[in-house]
């Protein structure tokens, strides 16, 4: 029978490169579920952000209406009272 012998310096690094790579694998895994985690929480907001684009679209073209409806009021209030206009500024036009 062969036998031969392991000095206990040899013994001594396997077994800690063992516990590092070990620490290092839990580490890593710990790390993965924090980022699935993270990366579920995103997902949620990025479609709670594309609903409040989808709900406020149409304000623009609500406000641009709404803008027109004031002037053309103002415009006939002033002529019912026979104030002149033309002095009063217009009112800015909205843009997006």
């Amino acid at each position: 029978m062969l036998g031969f012998f392991i000095a206990p310096a040899v013994i001594g690094l396997l077994v800690g490169t063992a516990i590092l790579v070990a620490a290092l694998a839990i580490y890593l895994i710990t790390i993965v579920y924090i980022l699935q985690d993270v990366s579920f929480t995103l997902g949620t907001v990025l479609i709670g952000v594309r609903a409040i684009v989808q709900q406020v679209t149409p304000v623009g073209t609500v406000v641009r209406g709404i803008a027109d409806n004031v002037t053309a009021i103002d415009n006939a209030l002033g002529a019912l009272l026979g104030e002149d206009n033309s002095l009063l500024p217009m009112p800015q036009k909205i843009r997006n």
